[in-house]
Parts: structure tokens; sequence; C-alpha cells
């Protein structure tokens, strides 16, 4: 099987993300830029859940919340 991966920038996402049960593989940080992503595997229930954070985030702020 090939997977695929998703890399989150925003903690914010990669909070809610964990709290709705889908954990991420690893993280990494972003060596000329600092960031920290937490990459994750995609799935039916990672895209659920992306659909929703888009659909309910805050306005403002940037890279995802």
């Amino acid at each position: 099987d090939n997977f695929k991966f998703y890399r989150c920038w925003s903690p914010k996402q990669k909070d809610f993300l964990v709290a709705n049960g889908v954990d991420y593989i690893y993280s990494y940080r972003n060596n000329s830029n600092g960031k920290i992503a937490w990459v994750f595997v995609e799935c039916e229930k990672l895209s659920v859940l992306l659909r929703e954070w888009t659909n309910n985030k805050p306005i403002g702020g940037g890279n995802n919340g």
C-alpha cells in the first residue's frame, strides 16, 4: 500500500486532531524557519476532521489556525 501524508504546521490544528483520536506519526523542525511540523497518515477520519477544522476555524492568524 502507498501511504499519503499530511504535514500539519499549526499547533492548534495538531491538538484538535489528536483530541479527536488521530495521532501523528512523527514531528520535525524545519531548518529554514524553525517551525515544527506534525506528520499524519492520511485516512478518512483525518479528512473528515480537516473539513470540520476548515469549516469551524477562527478567522485570523495564518497557517491553518
